[in-house]
């Protein structure tokens, strides 16, 4: 009967010991933050070659009035903002595709549309040019220059491509 004694104390004891081990507990916090940003909105103006001949590379810069523009409304001041533009390889229509190349763009992060005071966005990779920027204002100007190079006996007619920016907050 002592040892069946015995043993219940062990189990008791043991019990208690474990009951007490596990109520120790440890927590801690964390807090969830987030940050609501304005949407931006976008609206682009086209690159005009104009009329152009055979056999002959035109260029229009960044900087030029033929540039094509992209008007930047609603952006969240002081944000940093990722700029993606994806240049056309090649203008397409009534006869054979125009290649392109020696893509740019510039960026003014005033709300006036000029393209005096820009800063030039990163070098083009392929025909993409991607950089990011801090905004100074609800406001800014993107625009982008590129060559095209039309071929001997080119078709006459119309050609286009497309030039497209991605915006995204950082």
């Amino acid at each position: 009967m002592k040892a069946l004694k015995n043993l219940v104390t062990a189990f008791v004891l043991v019990t208690m010991l474990s009951a007490a081990a596990t109520a120790q507990t440890f927590s801690g916090t964390a807090a969830a933050n987030a940050e609501v940003v304005t949407a931006m909105s976008v609206s682009g103006t086209a690159m005009d070659y104009g009329n152009i001949f055979e056999s002959t590379t035109y260029t229009i810069t960044a900087d030029s009035s033929s540039a094509a523009k992209f008007a930047v409304t609603g952006a969240t001041t002081g944000a940093d903002v990722n700029v993606d533009i994806d240049f056309p390889t090649v203008l397409s229509g009534t006869g054979a595709d125009m290649s392109t190349g020696d893509y740019e763009a510039i960026v003014n992060l005033s709300s006036d549309d000029n393209s005096s005071g820009t800063a030039s966005l990163a070098s083009a990779v392929s025909n993409n040019v991607n950089d990011d920027i801090t905004t100074s204002g609800s406001s800014f100007w993107v625009y982008a220059g590129m060559s095209v190079t039309s071929n001997a006996s080119q078709t006459a007619g119309s050609y286009t491509g497309t030039i497209t920016l991605t915006l995204a907050y950082n």
